[in-house]
């Protein structure tokens, strides 16, 4: 065996009995991820998004409610050695249809049939629906010809058996066009580190804190996990629970506040911003006799931010009534230094 061969042998990951089955997971939440950067950049985009969607049938691990109505669909396929032949696709691994365990002589539909009955499925209940099948695999020469900007094409399949086949599995040649029109295949796509490596690098370039990349990832999981976090159904708005807000994603840009005596931060315009109760929620707030109500420039934070600086200061830090307010906007000139906020007095926060 050649140095350059052992050299590559000796890159490939060793997985454990569940390490396969954890990469892929670890892979869907980093494409995830990577739509929530999306919506970060451009929150007027998207009305909401939910992961392990049950509304969505097998294209259910992103689905994406964007602003002009049309519903994203994604579907993500791993592998753990993309390079290697065995793990490309073709075009029996799409239109395989298995015998059932269940009922001998019962064939079940194929993987493609089922990605197009959940894309029309969907489609039925009104919404303009484009689909999406992303994986880090290959597809072999027969099926990668028949794909062009990411498109599926009748014309460009050779053998007529299978145009054949995929407009019987699909219920006709009309649902097949329309079904591939709406559909992107998204091949060799780039491997989960690489993919991490490229989403952490690009949160931090838009200003984003380490802190706010943790918890966003951590968040996610739970997301993954219970149907009905962070609101019912796993839907994720872009409100108090949503990324933009378990991400720490603020942008600086001044306007003018005021403190009121019941503790809700106001515009000029009267429009409410934020809450005391929403930042100091389980702890507890101890006011100096002497803190002065008045206008001036309020510093908007996550509760669990603010947290994390009361424990950087030792169980307690000191608030004060001019400081820079942070809103969501464009992060270009998003500041790295915090310490303004211990440098005015006002209330002292307790853990």
């Amino acid at each position: 065996m050649s140095d350059a061969s052992q050299n590559v042998l000796s890159t490939v990951v060793q997985f454990t009995r569940s390490g396969a089955r954890r990469a892929g997971d670890d892979y869907q939440d980093i494409v995830a991820i990577g739509f929530f950067l999306d919506w970060l950049e451009k929150p007027d985009a998207f009305v909401s998004m939910t992961v392990e969607d049950e509304e969505s049938g097998v294209l259910d691990d992103i689905r994406k409610e964007r602003s002009d109505g049309v519903v994203e669909l994604v579907q993500v396929k791993f592998a753990t050695a993309p390079d290697d032949p065995d793990s490309e696709w073709e075009w029996d691994t799409l239109l395989n249809e298995r015998d059932s365990k269940r009922s001998p002589g019962k064939k079940l539909p194929s993987l493609l049939a089922r990605w197009a009955q959940s894309f029309f499925d969907v489609q039925a209940g009104g919404k303009k629906v484009e689909a999406f099948v992303l994986t880090n695999r290959l597809p072999m020469t027969e099926l990668g010809t028949a794909i062009q900007n990411e498109r599926l094409s009748l014309n460009r399949i050779s053998k007529k058996t299978i145009r054949s086949e995929i407009i019987r599995q699909l219920g006709g040649e009309a649902k097949a066009v329309e079904f591939f029109a709406a559909t992107r295949f998204q091949f060799n796509q780039p491997g989960l580190d690489t993919l991490q490596a490229r989403y952490e690098q690009r949160f931090h370039r838009r200003g984003g804190e380490q802190l706010g990349w943790l918890n966003l990832k951590d968040e996610l999981r739970h997301w993954v996990r219970d149907k009905n976090r962070p609101s019912a159904g796993g839907i994720i708005v872009d409100g108090l629970r949503g990324p933009r807000t378990v991400a720490n994603w603020f942008s600086p840009k001044k306007c003018n506040v005021e403190v009121r005596e019941n503790a809700i931060l106001t515009t000029h315009q009267e429009k409410v911003i934020g809450r005391w109760i929403d930042w100091t929620d389980g702890l507890t707030e101890h006011t100096t006799q002497h803190a002065p109500q008045r206008s001036g420039e309020v510093f908007l934070v996550n509760r669990r931010w603010f947290e994390e600086l009361c424990k950087y200061y030792q169980g307690h830090l000191v608030w004060g009534c001019e400081i820079t307010v942070f809103e969501i906007d464009d992060r270009r000139d998003a500041p790295k230094n915090f310490s303004i906020c211990k440098t005015f007095g006002g209330s002292r926060i307790i853990v």
